[in-house]
């Protein structure tokens, strides 16, 4: 969890490990939330995650839900209906299906369209959850002091880890299912 860790943490033990302690974290955790915390720690391991969510898809209401968030500046993660990309960087990885890290810029031109859901980052970067062809959801950071915070190398460790975050909460939700 500490920023300073960014750049050194960078070898590839480091992302196995994480994607270890993911896949393990639904064998060993007793609860959706217990593993979101669970993920949340591991990623921490090998990017900046100050700020982060997981936000998950609900395709029968085109709706966004929020079930793990932290953030130091936005505290308004009530679930969004009418999802699009044009209105959300969340919709935005869902509708394109791939990671996306939007820099300043970009970031402020979005806003300028009314195309950021709430304060606006630096810089942010988002990966579907993907299980087969759909979207689950989407992990995403953010930062709102640091516009240099991530390169296109912390977007492919995102991806990468992305799919197993996305296996890991399927398999949790299934085992609450069956256990309800």
């Amino acid at each position: 969890m500490h920023p300073d860790n960014h750049l050194h943490s960078r070898d590839a033990a480091a992302i196995v490990t994480a994607l270890f302690e993911i896949s393990n974290a639904a064998n060993n955790t007793d609860n959706l939330d217990d593993l979101y915390a669970s993920i949340h720690e591991s990623l921490g391991k090998i990017i900046d995650v100050s700020n982060f969510f997981i936000a998950l898809v609900d395709t029968t209401n085109n709706a966004l839900h929020f079930p793990y968030v932290v953030d130091t500046v936005d505290d308004e993660f009530s679930s969004l209906t009418n999802v699009s990309a044009d209105d959300s960087l969340t919709g935005l990885v869902v509708s394109q299906c791939k990671p996306i890290l939007l820099k300043t810029e970009a970031l402020k031109k979005r806003k300028s369209q009314n195309g950021v859901w709430g304060p606006v980052p630096l810089i942010w970067m988002g990966a579907p959850l993907m299980i087969k062809e759909d979207v689950i959801g989407v992990v995403a950071v953010q930062n709102y002091v640091d516009a240099d915070l991530y390169q296109d190398q912390d977007l492919q460790i995102l991806s990468a880890v992305s799919d197993q975050i996305a296996i890991s909460i399927h398999r949790k939700r299934a085992e609450d299912a069956l256990r309800e």
